[in-house]
């Protein structure tokens, strides 16, 4: 956990200028301080035990092997990319890592073909780079047959992860103690067809069950926001006993801040904070710049 703890303790902070640097509490005039209300970023004591019962799920030989991890569908994605990042870069420390595909928001846009088609030769590429030997296996499979990218979603994961995974256990002639690998998958909820989501989803956890018994058994870790879709997934009998879900709670200042911000946008008079709000309007727009005022979507108005 040494890795991970050297991430948190660079999770960035909200500083004024009127902060004085000798002292540990925000000083006067500072966002982060009682006064306000308002308060910075969550810090190691609300990561800590996130990232300890990932890590504690990969290491763990018997552990299912589908880790899903998701914060509410009206959360910001800052506290879960942090997460998503921080696993990782220290997974790749640590050479567990396989590969790691970031969706974005514009794979549900007018980009979203490009997106899912990039998908496995994106994880097939860092394959080759976390387990070189799979690199010739990969580049002949290819040179022999470009077509291969316009297969399936399902046949591409055959062709191009368990097949070449699989060959690799051999190449060196030896019998090595079998080492779990991970694949990342941030934001699968941000692409928009479900019909693509059900096909990856489900050819990686075939995948799983294929690699098991393999030199490089591997996990799939999936992180992101909450959706309908992705609840119904992951709860299907196809894939019992082969998930643990995650749900990451709302950090408490946050849920302040939401409270505060609700009770400002429907202008209620009963707060001294949201009256002076209300008749300082300028405050909200620099209260939006700070990403303190979460925007509307966030909070479901």
């Amino acid at each position: 956990m040494k890795e991970f703890k050297r991430q948190i303790s660079s999770i960035p902070r909200i500083y004024s200028p009127n902060r004085p640097e000798s002292t540990s509490e925000p000083g006067p005039g500072s966002l982060a301080s009682p006064e306000t209300g308002l308060y910075p970023p969550p810090g190691e004591e609300y990561y800590e035990p996130i990232l300890d019962d990932i890590d504690s799920w990969y290491e763990r030989p018997d552990s299912e092997p589908i880790m899903w991890v998701y914060t509410p569908p009206s959360s910001g994605m800052g506290i879960i990319s942090f997460i998503s990042q921080t696993i990782t870069e220290t997974m790749h420390l640590r050479e567990a890592l396989s590969g790691a595909y970031f969706f974005s928001d514009s794979s549900s846009q007018t980009s979203r073909t490009g997106t899912m088609e990039s998908v496995v030769p994106t994880l097939a590429y860092q394959v080759t780079q976390n387990i070189p030997q799979t690199q010739n296996i990969i580049a002949n499979m290819i040179f022999r047959d470009r077509s291969i990218f316009d297969l399936t979603v399902e046949a591409q994961l055959q062709e191009l992860l368990v097949s070449p995974i699989r060959q690799a256990e051999n190449t060196d002639g030896q019998q090595n103690v079998p080492k779990t690998k991970i694949f990342l998958i941030f934001a699968i909820e941000e692409c928009s067809d479900e019909e693509f989501q059900e096909s990856f989803l489900g050819g990686m956890s075939n995948m799983l069950s294929e690699l098991e018994q393999t030199q490089y058994p591997h996990k799939l870790l999936v992180l992101g926001r909450c959706s309908a879709y992705l609840q119904e997934w992951f709860s299907n009998p196809r894939v019992q006993g082969k998930v643990i879900e995650k749900p990451v709670p709302e950090p408490e200042p946050l849920l302040n801040q939401m409270n505060l911000t609700r009770s400002i946008l429907a202008g209620e008079d009963s707060d001294p904070i949201s009256k002076f709000f209300r008749e300082h309007p300028g405050v909200q727009r620099t209260l939006e710049m700070a990403g303190v005022l979460i925007t509307k979507r966030l909070l479901g108005l």
